[in-house]
């Protein structure tokens, strides 16, 4: 396009224009880029994220909705899916009706706030935990015009909170399993036995080989662990990278023992070692 524009124009207007065009060509995608971001601020927070259900203590709980726009009402869908891990830590979600939610729909009006409350549709706690992802979702409509549904890219907000129905008596119990090495990565399973989820805050690798022992607990070399979830009665396979320092000192075709120190919440207790030789 530039090359076309020269051959028609004098010298004067063909350095204008043709500055002008490429100029545009050239930041037109960068401006677009600008404005989209600059709508991608959250309109609605949700408050709080994870929430735990002891039909013990109480029949329901409430998450609060937060409107930050000064001038603008959203309307607020809510629904709710149950929520389990594969073993490999990917979501599986699934319709369900085991939630009562009030409201479900509504109008949030302009820098305000409302609160949804959340109960479980059996009166007895169950047996083991049921986990849930409740799903506070900004729809996508013009309140300043007729309710009509806006057409073309609208960007909305979207919240999927933890919800937990605990049992009476909530314990994680977590045992180490299928634990084998290589010279990149060691890879184990960890299985949770309890009837209740857990985090897993700390932890700490041991490699133990002819009376030596070499020490993983540095958070940065721990990534993929630390933090991650474990639902009641569900196994998940973790991989990690072994350190330079670790790869350089151990042998890893001759036999060693691997240890597991495990710090987790509602864990039946506050550390759990797990032991395992490997051939």
């Amino acid at each position: 396009m530039c090359s076309y524009l020269r051959e028609l124009m004098t010298p004067l207007k063909r350095l204008f224009v043709t500055s002008t065009v490429c100029l545009y060509r050239l930041f037109f995608p960068l401006l677009v880029l600008l404005s989209v971001a600059g709508k991608t601020q959250a309109t609605i927070t949700v408050s709080p994220l994870s929430s735990i259900l002891d039909l013990n203590k109480t029949k329901s709980k409430m998450l609060t909705v937060f409107n930050s726009e000064s001038n603008k009402s959203v309307a607020i869908k809510v629904s709710m899916l149950s929520w389990q891990l594969d073993e490999n830590g990917q979501d599986i979600r699934k319709p369900t009706r085991d939630l009562l939610i009030f409201p479900e729909q509504f109008v949030l009006a302009a820098s305000s706030r409302r609160s949804i409350r959340i109960a479980y549709s059996e009166p007895q706690a169950p047996g083991i935990e049921q986990s849930y992802r409740v799903i506070v979702q900004e729809l996508p409509v013009d309140l300043a015009g007729n309710n009509q549904v806006q057409t073309g890219v609208t960007l909305v907000t979207s919240y999927a909170t933890a919800f937990y129905v605990e049992p009476s008596l909530a314990l994680s119990e977590l045992a180490l399993e299928e634990a084998s090495v290589d010279i990149k990565k060691l890879y184990f399973t960890l299985n949770n036995m309890g009837n209740a989820h857990t985090h897993l805050r700390q932890a700490q690798i041991v490699i133990i080989q002819d009376e030596q022992r070499f020490i993983i607990d540095q958070s940065n070399d721990l990534k993929g662990i630390i933090n991650e979830n474990m639902l009641a009665g569900s196994k998940r396979h973790f991989s990690l990278i072994w350190p330079e320092s670790i790869s350089l000192a151990v042998d890893f075709t001759a036999p060693m023992v691997l240890e597991l120190s495990l710090s987790c919440e509602s864990c039946d207790t506050n550390s759990a070692v797990l032991r395992v030789p490997i051939d």
